[in-house]
């Protein structure tokens, strides 16, 4: 009795052995097949070094880097837009502060590439730009798939979601500046006409 005892615990405590060992191995395979799945490609806003950065004042140069894109001949146009664009929505080139939308190349290790690097500055925002705080969205648009210009998520690309910014800079805003401006010839007029009193 007490010898089938024995046979029957060595048999329970092995057949608890052999479910855990594969149950290690499955959860191992699963691992490794996430693992080895295909990165999404990616863009984000950064500053000269590649370190993200989602926020720019006048003067400040606004640098984006693209990670994870296919390695193939696929080219790719860059735009700054408003930060809400739905599916078939127009990429509007009135709507880019930078005025130049870059054409982009992927390089062999799969990160967007202009002239050489992969740091890629797309916009100079100008040092006499008032504080007028806006958001924009960086899309990386795919050319060559008949959906050019048309914001299409299967193709396309963009800085965080499509409905929330991707970063917020300091812009010029027409209506402040010319307000200022009037304001200082008014300023200039009122001296003149001092002066020209006295």
């Amino acid at each position: 009795m007490k010898k089938l005892k024995k046979i029957v615990t060595s048999v329970l405590i092995t057949g608890i052995l052999a479910s855990l060992l594969l149950v290690g191995v499955a959860g191992a395979a699963q691992v490794c097949s996430i693992a080895t799945a295909t990165p999404i490609p990616t863009v984000t806003s950064c500053d000269s070094e590649g370190n993200e950065r989602n926020s720019f004042v006048a003067g400040e140069i606004v640098y984006i880097k693209g990670e994870n894109f296919t390695v193939d001949a696929t080219n790719y146009r860059l735009w700054i837009q408003d930060p809400v664009l739905g599916e078939g929505d127009i990429l509007d080139v009135g709507e880019d502060p930078s005025e130049v939308q870059e054409y982009l190349y992927v390089d062999g290790g799969g990160r967007l590439e202009k002239d050489g690097t992969n740091i890629i500055g797309i916009w100079q925002i100008p040092e006499y730009a008032i504080p007028t705080y806006r958001n924009f969205t960086i899309v990386v648009d795919e050319l060559g798939n008949g959906n050019e210009g048309r914001y299409n998520s299967t193709y396309d690309v963009s800085d965080g979601s499509i409905s929330a910014a991707g970063f917020i800079a300091s812009v010029p805003d027409l209506s402040t500046s010319l307000l200022l401006s009037v304001g200082l010839l008014g300023l200039v007029g009122y001296v003149g006409l001092k002066r020209r009193k006295d």
